[in-house]
């Protein structure tokens, strides 16, 4: 486990660095860090420490997501779902990690605004989705 969190302290390191220098590959190189992060992991040591591989494998996906690798983001956050069952992240804003990648990513249709009604995902999202759907149709 110790190692594990050398490698996240290192992922996270270059996801600083992408951010103070706006740039995407710096963001894809730590999402890559940490998803190799949650692979080197033994089958004995996937049972402990979930919140913080949790958090880990969902900071992987977001940095998928800022490098602009959409597929990418949407195949982990299906692992992530694999991985840890029914648990989810809380994000600063409000709403659910999952339920926002879900709409980012384009895994929930805006189709059917029911539906998307039920997501639990901050309210910016929200209307920013709304408008992108009335202009689709108007």
């Amino acid at each position: 486990m110790k190692s594990y969190r050398t490698c996240v302290d290192d992922a996270m390191e270059r996801s600083s660095q992408a951010r103070q220098k706006s740039h995407p590959s710096g963001y894809l190189a730590a999402a890559r860090l940490l998803e190799k992060c949650e692979a080197a992991l033994g089958p004995e040591a996937k049972t402990i420490a979930t919140e913080e591989r949790m958090r880990a494998y969902a900071l992987g996906i977001i940095n998928y997501l800022k490098a602009g690798d959409t597929a990418t983001a949407r195949k982990n956050l299906d692992i992530f779902r694999k991985t840890f069952g029914e648990y989810d992240l809380g994000l600063p804003g409000g709403g659910s990690f999952v339920d926002t990648v879900e709409v980012l990513t384009g895994g929930k249709s805006d189709d059917h605004p029911f539906e998307s009604a039920m997501l639990d995902v901050n309210e910016d999202l929200r209307r920013e989705v709304q408008r992108i759907r009335f202009w689709k149709r108007n």
